[in-house]
């Protein structure tokens, strides 16, 4: 974790946010802040932090200028889950991909998460989320009712995306 990282770290302890780009995004115990404000699940929670939803595609919200985009559930009251584009990959050409890639930071129980984090490092530094392969590019680990899915390219190098939910009697279990 580099000097940036840390401060950031210190700064969402203290205060319960640390602004350190476009669309940031902290997990830590359980809890999810993004762009300082904690969030509940409910997809009012999301639309207060990212702001008016810029598309719809196939029921998915699209924020084409942050590079994320929410799953619903519940008629449209919950958010399942959310998915931090940081690159391409198999799904880049679907109309309901965003357009643009995420440029924020993205902080998981103290470690700052980019394109470049390796599968190896993210498995290293985040332990407790037990990180386990789906498929030859994609792991899923979960911790503190919190899953994250981690999408690589071939070389388990480069990071396609995050999808970043709450683990529920209604979504994922492992």
């Amino acid at each position: 974790m580099g000097p940036l990282s840390i401060i950031c770290v210190l700064i969402h302890s203290v205060f319960g946010s640390c602004i350190a780009g476009d669309g940031q995004i902290v997990i830590n115990e359980g809890t999810v802040t993004i762009k300082g404000r904690k969030i509940d699940w409910k997809y009012a929670s999301f639309i207060e932090a990212l702001g008016p939803v810029e598309r719809e595609d196939s029921g998915i919200d699209v924020y084409d200028s942050q590079g994320i985009m929410l799953w619903k559930e519940n008629n449209d009251t919950q958010v399942e889950e959310f998915k931090v584009v940081f690159g391409p990959n198999d799904e880049s050409n679907s109309s309901h991909y965003a357009k643009k890639f995420y440029t924020g930071t993205v902080i998981v129980e103290g470690v700052t998460i980019t394109k470049n984090t390796s599968l190896d490092e993210i498995r290293t530094a985040l332990p407790q989320y037990d990180f386990q392969m789906d498929s030859e590019t994609w792991y899923d680990g979960v911790y503190k009712d919190i899953y994250i899915f981690v999408q690589y390219d071939q070389t388990l190098q480069i990071l396609s995306y995050l999808a970043i939910g709450h683990d529920d009697e209604d979504t994922y279990t492992r």
